[in-house]
């Protein structure tokens, strides 16, 4: 019989890939344009308390991400990012 190789790890699924590759870019913005340290920067960090964004900066923020990644955010969404991980999930899902 053929045993499984419980080692080997399963292909990433394309969402996960996606979710990955919209991360770094998101984090590329973070750091390149809002001056934060990568070293903070996780999708549990939590925009205000961990990374120190204030409203007017979110606002500055979304407007980076939609001319950099070229999507449009629905202003309703704000009041949902509440971490990193809630604004590259929206941005993932919009691809």
């Amino acid at each position: 019989p053929i045993i499984p190789d419980k080692g080997r790890k399963e292909a990433a699924s394309p969402s996960v890939r996606l979710n990955k590759i919209m991360y770094e870019q998101f984090k590329s913005i973070l750091v390149d344009e809002m001056s934060i340290d990568p070293k903070l920067i996780t999708m549990d960090a939590e925009l205000t308390a961990d990374l120190g964004i204030n409203s007017l900066e979110l606002a500055d923020l979304i407007l980076l991400c939609e001319e950099k990644l070229g999507v449009e955010i629905d202003d309703k969404q704000l009041s949902k990012f509440i971490s990193v991980g809630d604004i590259v999930n929206y941005l993932s899902s919009l691809e």
